[in-house]
């Protein structure tokens, strides 16, 4: 599949939206106006954007302040307009609806844009390299973060937009259950990686892409996170949490086995890991064990899950019968 970066992003694409959206508010910065251009080179705009660690930050910053102010926005319309949302107690879970709504509303965005599904199929290509040397097939192909103008970019930008709902539902989210601090500080951490390194040069930032995009299709699993606190008695819940299983089952399968072939082919196969980059691997491989608990146990909740019984209410007896009068 041979296209140009014109007709790759021809269609919809939520990345260039929201990057658009990002950097027009980037440019209304006072404190910032000297490290972004004001004129506007390209249809992406990420040309106006230097592609330094401190850039992307500024971007995730950004962007973190711009969904806080939607979820506030989203807050308030729910609780007027909303009355299943307004009643749901404890009022923190409100909170918590609204961090998987979004997330889900941004992930689903993402793969709805083509961009995304090609930029994702030239950076994932060469995953399965490991197993075709083994079964003697050959070699799919490389990966390729370059293969256009400013692709690496894009593609941090992407980094940055999955992972904004989590370090912003560490600061608005209260209660957040342990195993999910957990979670979302992980994907914080491997953001701050992912910003700090050439995609190019080091494979443990193409892994964490790769381990990005197996975790954006699993979208519907956050829908469901939110809807399961709506409306908790919904049988046909049980339906939607079995599809989200298997969505989530399919995600962690191929994502797990394609990190176990990495590091088993790096290691003891192809052996082609420097001392540095071997480091740097163990310890970001390390760090995702520890999600992979995590994964176990949603998949398993996922599985046995089970709305709630309805509450029926009961006759209330009448206290007052009304006198028998006898008539002579």
């Amino acid at each position: 599949m041979d296209l140009n970066q014109q007709q790759v992003h021809s269609g919809f694409d939520l990345q260039d939206s929201w990057n658009h959206l990002v950097l027009s508010l980037w440019r209304r910065v006072p404190l910032l106006k000297g490290h972004i251009s004001h004129e506007q080179h390209s249809e992406f705009e990420l040309e106006s954007m230097p592609d330094e660690a401190s850039s992307h930050t500024i971007f995730f910053l950004l962007a973190i302040g711009i969904l806080a102010g939607l979820w506030v926005a989203m807050h308030r319309l729910f609780v007027r307009c909303w009355p299943t949302f307004a009643a749901v107690r404890p009022e923190h879970k409100q909170w918590y609806i609204i961090a998987n709504f979004s997330k889900a509303l941004l992930l689903g965005g993402q793969c709805c844009s083509f961009a995304w599904w090609y930029y994702s199929y030239l950076h994932n290509a060469c995953a399965f390299n490991p197993l075709l040397r083994v079964v003697k097939l050959g070699e799919f192909q490389p990966c390729t973060y370059d293969a256009y103008p400013l692709q690496e970019m894009w593609t941090k930008t992407v980094c940055a937009t999955y992972v904004i709902t989590d370090a912003l539902a560490l600061l608005m989210v209260p209660k957040l259950p342990t195993s999910t601090i957990i979670h979302h500080v992980s994907t914080t951490i491997f953001l701050a990686l992912v910003l700090t390194v050439r995609l190019t040069d080091y494979p443990v930032g193409q892994k964490l892409v790769m381990y990005g995009f197996w975790s954006t299709i699993s979208f519907p699993v956050n829908a469901f996170l939110a809807l399961r606190v709506l409306y908790p008695t919904a049988r046909r819940l049980k339906h939607f949490a079995q599809f989200c299983a298997l969505v989530y089952a399919v995600c962690c399968f191929f994502n797990w086995l394609l990190h176990i072939v990495w590091a088993v082919d790096g290691l003891l196969i192809s052996q082609d890991w420097t001392w540095f980059n071997g480091l740097l691997n163990i310890a970001y491989l390390g760090l995702a064990c520890s999600l992979v608990n995590d994964d176990i146990v949603l998949l398993k909740w996922l599985v046995t899950f089970e709305p709630k019984p309805a509450i029926v209410p009961t006759e209330i007896p009448t206290l007052h019968q009304p006198s028998k009068l006898k008539v002579k």
